[in-house]
């Protein structure tokens, strides 16, 4: 299975069938945009990893992590001002169950990592002076033990996480 983002869309393909189109990922015609996690119409930027753990305690059939981000617009004495709105949670394949991690995330998250039993994401912010600030985060899978890193540097990836070391 390949699973994607496409554009504002969770999509998947079965490699030994393909289609000309993904198909979406939470497939219930018969939902409607409140029940549909992964409503298009309100997500506009999607980040995905495969959950390699939880995957195989659940047979082989995978469990993704996705951070989804809304964007909403505004204006304040006409300035235009975007403001952010991310959840993370995992989406199990097998049951089609969606379990928030974190929601209400007020920023903008740029990428994310699993590493043992937690996840490490780096959010950006403008300062209002047109200067992009980063900050990491961590998270246990089950939502709980969240902390943010004090003094981040300004901008930064990260790069690599191994035996308790993250490379950034």
């Amino acid at each position: 299975m390949l699973f994607y983002a496409d554009g504002d869309n969770i999509k998947y393909q079965d490699l030994n069938n393909v289609y000309d189109t993904g198909l979406p990922l939470f497939n219930d015609p018969l939902a409607d945009s409140e029940s549909n996690p992964f409503d298009e119409s309100k997500i506009d930027r999607v980040l995905l990893l495969i959950d390699e753990k939880a995957t195989l305690e659940n047979k082989g059939f995978p469990v993704l992590l996705i951070a989804e981000t809304c964007y909403e617009f505004s204006q304040s004495n006409n300035v235009p001002i975007i403001s952010y709105k991310t959840t993370i949670g995992s989406f199990d394949t097998l049951t089609n169950k969606w379990s928030i991690i974190r929601d209400n995330i007020n920023e903008l998250i740029q990428q994310f990592a699993r590493y043992k039993d937690s996840l490490f994401f780096v959010t950006s912010t403008d300062n209002g002076n047109g200067e992009i600030a980063c900050a990491m985060h961590k998270i246990d899978i089950d939502g709980s033990n969240y902390k943010q890193m004090e003094n981040s540097p300004s901008i930064f990836t990260i790069e690599y996480i191994h035996n308790n070391k993250i490379y950034y």
